[in-house]
């Protein structure tokens, strides 16, 4: 069996995917508070089968996705656990690109710890250093048309391509600060778009992403025997849409996957018709409790919904979190009938032909399983 959990992260990801009782993977960690909640007791979990993490991804360098994988490797207990890591760290990318910058390293906070943003303070270490010190970290960057296997679990990296690493590795020390000086802060929206129409939200114009940490997101392709898993961290469309296209996907030949973990949460300026055109699905993930940065953007539901509802094909959101808070209020204009199964609280829309599926259990977050 094939497990994935989206594990509660507040407004972050943390990703964990167990195969066959034997293979665990976790993909980021989520916020400082993800590892107090979360995180620490999937990793007891794990020590107490006496299995490892065979793989850490570091997507990219966002507080709300590497902070929890710091609080992990600044504490003894379970830094052991690891046997790889994905992180494009400012060392390896210098070394890479002949660039030298004054301070390349980020901070791993002690997991005492329990600011919810906080990365570096007195006293810390630097997780590269960690990493080095485990001989677990890769050398040379991962970047986008990379095929990669772990054993017989195959994985083609479509984000992040060259341009995105070297616009990070030029800008990295400006924006590690700027990433600390969000930590200090309480980052919150409160106006969102779910009070409008999904006829008038597909005619906006797609205006695309532009943070150059986004922009550096490891993103993959990720298959096990018949399955595939499509990972997109808070990647941008338009790198992986040319990486899908060098891989030799097209409308007439799109990508199919099991599902897609939508990129940054759901956001408008991180999926387009060009890419839905290039991937085959009706499952799509949403990591976010909803209560920061206005995410999901209902507009980018409302293509997804439009585009597939032309095909013929009811698009079905999966949410790790329950239907609460801002969550509650999405596409409040339309009616729904609602249903339970052992796992999810299920509305569907006649209308449009859609699902919003919302966990039982606010714990868990959302779990996929998958039968081998």
């Amino acid at each position: 069996m094939i497990q994935i959990e989206f594990l509660p992260a507040f407004n972050g990801d943390c990703i964990h995917i167990m195969i066959d009782n034997e293979k665990h993977i976790l993909i980021d960690g989520g916020l400082a508070r993800t590892y107090v909640k979360t995180l620490q007791n999937k990793l007891q979990e794990v020590k107490q089968a006496s299995k490892n993490l065979d793989l850490v991804v570091i997507t990219h360098i966002d507080n709300d996705h590497l902070v929890g994988i710091q609080k992990l490797f600044g504490d003894n207990k379970y830094k052991s656990l690891v046997k790889k890591v994905w992180f494009n760290t400012g060392s390896t990318l210098n070394n890479y690109f002949d660039i030298k910058c004054e301070s390349t390293k980020i901070d791993t906070a002690p997991t005492n710890n329990r600011a919810e943003n906080e990365i570096g303070f007195k006293g810390a270490i630097k997780l590269e250093d960690v990493l080095d010190e485990l001989n677990i970290i890769n050398r040379v960057p991962i970047k986008a048309m990379d095929v990669i296997y772990l054993d017989d679990i195959y994985f083609k990296i479509l984000s992040p391509d060259t341009d995105r690493l070297y616009k990070l590795t030029k800008g990295w020390n400006r924006v590690v600060k700027e990433l600390e000086r969000r930590a200090e802060e309480e980052v919150a929206g409160h106006s969102n778009d779910y009070d409008r129409t999904i006829e008038e939200l597909v005619k906006n114009d797609f205006k695309k992403d532009t943070s150059i940490s986004n922009g550096s997101s490891i993103a993959f392709l990720m298959q096990y025997q018949n399955f595939k898993f499509l990972f997109l961290a808070d990647t941008f469309t338009e790198v992986i849409i040319q990486s899908l296209k060098k891989f030799r996907y097209t409308k007439d030949r799109p990508l199919k996957v099991d599902f897609v973990k939508l990129s940054h949460h759901g956001s408008k300026k991180n999926i387009n018709k060009e890419l839905l055109e290039l991937i085959d699905t009706d499952t799509y993930i949403i990591s976010t409790n909803g209560n920061r940065h206005n995410h999901p953007n209902q507009e980018a539901l409302s293509r997804i919904i439009m585009f597939n509802k032309n095909k013929g094909i009811r698009s079905k959101f999966i949410f790790n979190y329950q239907k609460k808070g801002n969550l509650e209020n999405m596409f409040q204009l339309y009616e729904f009938k609602k249903s339970t199964n052992e796992r999810y609280s299920i509305y569907y829309n006649k209308e449009y032909q859609f699902y919003l599926y919302f966990p039982l259990n606010a714990r868990d977050g959302a779990v996929l399983n998958y039968d081998l």
